[in-house]
């Protein structure tokens, strides 16, 4: 057999040896760029994963850190809140504590309130035995022998003589009295020479058509809607102490400082369903003065108002009268009516106010009443006249 020459076979010897090398050096190599590539890629992915991991923590304290401020600002604002809440309800409770009738009424004295009930329930008694009385006597009352003269009026030159008159009471011993005084000073001994044409026209309207207790009513269909304050925080609070008074409260005696009816704005209207049909003669407004009002002010009072005589079956109105009660005179004013010359019975009366004393938010009405005489009651005191 033919083994070749030993040149040949060193020749293949040596083809072998620069395989296996170029092999091993591409293998090298081909490691080398995968190990490259491999590196490349997991720096990669372990930059992404990162920086992923990086903005989630960031994200994560930014999150907590808003959660944060975002809970103390709360936190703040509803201390805040509750502190404004804690102190108006102390100061609520306190004053409270202080005047006993009520926050309705801190400014006034107990005395005060308590003669004010006292009064209040002689009116009734008085009403009554009017009222008992005027039935059985079937009598007419002219409004005109009523009116007497009187010589004690200050406009009409009387005056006071000092020098014989006993001291103004000075409360200077009360705590109470010395605080009070910085919004109420006490009345000069021509007080009482004052106008007193209502005391004059008395014993003409004493007859109340108008109380809750007798049987008047409130016709709620043709009657202004009651004030409701949302829009202020201090009253939606108190809301939750006191709520608004209906409009019967109009036909109530109880007159005290905050027990009105209120309507929104300066201009309303309430309709009272009478007990009977009336000849009506004269209308009575009832406010609270300047010096039980907690302000000092009586600017929700009405000012320009106009009564109705109203019928049920119909829708006509008939125009009794137009006055202005003035804040400056007596808190109880009486209005004569036109009816009394042009005598008709009504079933209902509408009181209309066209404007108030300067409250741009609300107008109060804390008493009103209706006087004349009733319809059977006057035919019957014409008849026995004939």
């Amino acid at each position: 057999m033919d083994k070749g020459t030993p040149g040949d076979v060193s020749d293949n010897v040596l083809i072998k040896i620069l395989v296996a090398l170029a092999v091993d050096v591409l293998i090298e190599i081909l490691v080398a760029l995968a190990v490259d590539v491999l590196i490349k890629i997991l720096v990669a992915l372990a930059v992404d994963v990162l920086i992923e991991i990086l903005v989630a923590l960031a994200v994560d304290v930014l999150i907590e850190i808003l959660v944060v401020l975002a809970v103390n600002a709360l936190i703040e604002i509803l201390m805040a809140l509750a502190v404004d809440v804690l102190i108006e309800i102390f100061l609520f409770q306190k004053m409270q504590s202080v005047f006993p009738a009520g926050l309705k009424a801190f400014w006034n004295s107990h005395s005060l309130i308590e003669s004010q009930k006292l009064q209040n329930l002689l009116e009734e008694v008085t009403q009554l035995r009017v009222e008992i009385s005027s039935l059985k006597e079937l009598s007419q009352i002219a409004l005109e022998p009523c009116v007497k003269t009187d010589w004690a009026l200050k406009s009409s030159g009387a005056t006071i003589d000092t020098q014989r008159t006993s001291q103004t009471y000075d409360c200077k011993e009360s705590c109470l009295c010395r605080i009070l005084r910085f919004f109420w000073t006490a009345s000069p001994p021509d007080t009482i020479l004052q106008e007193l044409s209502q005391i004059a026209l008395e014993p003409c309207v004493k007859t109340d058509w108008a109380l809750k207790s007798s049987g008047a009513s409130i016709d709620t269909q043709r009657t202004s809607q009651t004030y409701d304050c949302k829009e202020s925080c201090l009253c939606r609070i108190l809301r939750f102490f006191w709520t608004a008074s209906p409009p019967d409260t109009i036909l109530q005696p109880n007159v005290f400082p905050g027990n009105c009816w209120a309507f929104n704005g300066h201009q309303g209207q309430v309709v009272i369903k009478l007990p009977a049909r009336v000849y009506l003669t004269a209308i009575t407004l009832q406010h609270i003065s300047k010096d039980a009002s907690p302000s000092g002010t009586v600017i929700s009072a009405p000012k320009d108002i106009a009564v109705f005589g109203v019928d049920a079956d119909r829708e006509e109105e008939t125009l009794l009268g137009e006055f202005t009660y003035n804040v400056e005179k007596s808190p109880t004013q009486t209005f004569p009516l036109k009816n009394m010359r042009l005598p008709r019975a009504f079933s209902h009366v509408k009181l209309l106010v066209k404007s108030n004393w300067g409250n741009p938010w609300y107008t109060c009405i804390y008493r009103v009443k209706v006087h004349g005489k009733m319809e059977n009651q006057k035919a019957s005191t014409q008849d026995q006249d004939k």
